[in-house]
């Protein structure tokens, strides 16, 4: 894995330049934008560069990959699907995703650590701790063995060891408890905040080290998490030890209490919006995104589900259609017969509100060819307005996460008032109220009573992050399938070219070039996307048939 920390530093004082506006206290430093090194841009430029490529990264092809292969989108069949609704993912096919993670986060990321750390910058430090083990994640869970150890040491180390993506965990959880330990405990979200870390320098958090402190305690039981089910892990005794740390539940991210990125979005800017509303919604003119359009549209899956639980959330989630007397109200028999869809599809969920959704890689009959009125578009939790917040990690995960925990007899409150509490988090996050969080809770088909078993239990709570996270959190409800095979009716793409599920990432085109001899050892020797091979992933996990 070569670098040209150069090139990447070029890119740098583009974005240093917009910080720069409105923020007085920093415009006396002199940089020449065309001689750019490590030491001429002050460290602190460099975290909002990192936090912005990051959310960049997760919003974008992970988000769009992890909602596609986990359920929840389909290209419409107005434009041809893309190599992941037809399973020919090559080395090409994410190679500027590993590029933009490790030669731009990560290598940001390291010079902003090593730099805060002389100044004796211990929140920056602690900081940059927790967002290198958030990029690391995403790393291993989509390519497995990765570069970790020797990374971003280039010239000194220009072909990099792959560690094992088990000892990378191991190393990310040490790294998230020394920022822990860093940050003192404070029953107070504002506590200690930084105030040389406003929100111009700190896109996510404006400073407040107690926020960082809860993201790391949540990200932490995120990744330990996924090893639960792992042969020989000793995150079990781990989880129970993180669930009863001092501070309990207060130690994680609370009702209310999300991490979002904001550098000042301005509307109708080109590629300075909003991340998802300009990705899969509208361009600064206003007109709508090709991906608005056509391409991001309602897997029948997520629709069904929705309408089957009466989810008031499916208004946020999705746009209802344009409802066509004799063409989905009700849909015509050629239809049916075409594209079968379970009975008790309705497609109605109030009076003159319909959603609607195909299955992955489902050409639709002829006169669906538009797409554009009968398969439903993101909704506004997804799409919604220029400048509001990107979502990087919601309470509602967190509380999700710690049910789950109690549901496995791993500590914690009750499992049933913490799954509770997580749906009714949710639905506020969403736009709903209270009283609708209740009334659905109450259904035969959501009561969390209902669940005997532990697998039963662990359904449900993944449901609920499965439904939560939809539209703007993919990759993760998607590495929460590969984990716990749920929800049930996943189904094969009707346009792959291979009868193999994708699983895993293959190895960039940059580094099978730059650093072949250690690509060809890493994840055993087996990189092919069908391959169930990252340490966490659960085997034998149905998918339906197309």
């Amino acid at each position: 894995m070569k670098k040209n920390l150069i090139l990447r530093l070029l890119i740098v004082p583009i974005l240093v330049t917009g910080m720069l506006v409105g923020c007085k206290s920093y415009t006396d430093i002199n940089i020449d934008p065309n001689n750019p090194t490590a030491e001429s841009i002050p460290y602190k430029f460099l975290l909002p560069a990192a936090q912005g490529q990051l959310a960049r990264s997760l919003v974008g092809t992970f988000n769009q990959t992890g909602n596609t292969l986990a359920g929840v989108w389909i290209n419409s069949s107005g434009l041809s699907p893309g190599v992941v609704t037809f399973y020919s993912i090559t080395s090409g096919t994410f190679n500027n995703d590993w590029v933009a993670i490790y030669s731009g986060v990560l290598q940001d990321l390291r010079i902003c650590q090593d730099k805060a750390q002389t100044a004796g910058d211990a929140n920056t430090v602690a900081i940059c701790k927790i967002l290198r083990a958030m990029s690391m994640q995403l790393i291993v869970d989509s390519w497995g063995d990765a570069v970790y150890t020797e990374a971003n040491k280039a010239p000194a180390i220009n072909t990099p060891v792959y560690n094992t993506a088990q000892s990378i965990y191991a190393g990310l959880i040490t790294e998230l408890d020394e920022a822990i330990a860093a940050i003192p405990f404070n029953a107070s979200i504002n506590a200690n905040t930084d105030v040389t870390l406003p929100q111009a320098l700190d896109n996510m958090a404006g400073g407040k080290m107690q926020l960082w402190r809860k993201v790391a305690f949540t990200l932490k039981l995120r990744m330990l998490m996924r090893q639960v089910s792992v042969a020989g892990s000793t995150a079990p005794t781990q989880i129970t030890a993180l669930i009863n740390n001092p501070n309990g539940a207060a130690a994680f991210l609370a009702a209310g209490e999300n991490l979002n990125i904001n550098p000042g979005f301005i509307a109708g800017t080109t590629n300075k919006m909003n991340y998802l509303y300009e990705t899969y919604g509208f361009a600064a003119a206003g007109t709508q995104t090709q991906s608005f359009q056509l391409a991001v549209r309602a897997n029948q899956l997520a629709i069904n589900n929705l309408l089957a639980k009466a989810d008031p959330r499916i208004l946020s989630l999705w746009r209802a259609t344009q409802a066509r007397p004799g063409s989905i109200n009700p849909p015509p028999t050629a239809d049916t017969v075409a594209i079968p869809r379970p009975v008790s599809a309705s497609y109605l969920f109030s009076p003159g509100v319909y959603f609607y959704g195909y299955k992955l890689g489902d050409p639709g009959p002829a006169a669906y060819t538009s797409g554009a009125t009968i398969t439903s578009q993101v909704g506004t939790k997804v799409v919604n307005t220029a400048t509001e917040a990107v979502p990087i990690m919601t309470a509602a995960e967190s509380l999700l996460l710690q049910a789950e925990a109690s549901a496995r007899g791993l500590g914690g409150a009750s499992d049933a008032t913490l799954f509770a509490a997580a749906v009714t988090e949710s639905f506020a996050w969403h736009g709903r109220t209270g009283g609708e969080a209740s009334t659905y809770l109450a259904q035969p088909s959501v009561d969390y009573a209902s669940a005997v078993t532990v697998d039963d239990k662990v359904a449900k709570i993944i449901y609920e992050k499965w439904v939560t996270l939809q539209g703007t959190n993919g990759f993760e409800i998607w590495c929460e399938w590969r984990r716990t095979g749920i929800p049930t009716g996943v189904r094969r793409s009707g346009r792959a070219v291979t009868a193999d599920y994708p699983y895993r990432f293959p190895y960039p085109t940059t580094e099978r070039s730059g650093n072949a001899t250690n690509v060809a050892t890493a994840s055993g020797g087996n990189d092919a996307v069908e391959t169930k091979n990252i340490f966490w992933v659960k085997q034998n996990i149905p998918v339906i048939p197309y």
